[in-house]
C-alpha cells in the first residue's frame, strides 16, 4: 500500500525519517490492512 503519491521530481536534498514516522506509518497500515501488510 503506497500512502504517498510519487513525485514527478525526485525531493530536493536529503529527506530524514524518523523512527515516529516510521512507526506512525506502520500504525496506519496496520489499522487500515491487517497485520499481513505490516513489514519490518
Amino acid at each position: 500500500m503506497i500512502m504517498i503519491a510519487p513525485q514527478d521530481e525526485a525531493a530536493p536534498g536529503n529527506i530524514k525519517v524518523t523512527r515516529q514516522d516510521w512507526i506512525k506509518l506502520a500504525l496506519e497500515i496496520l489499522i487500515s490492512d491487517g497485520i499481513e501488510s505490516v513489514r519490518v
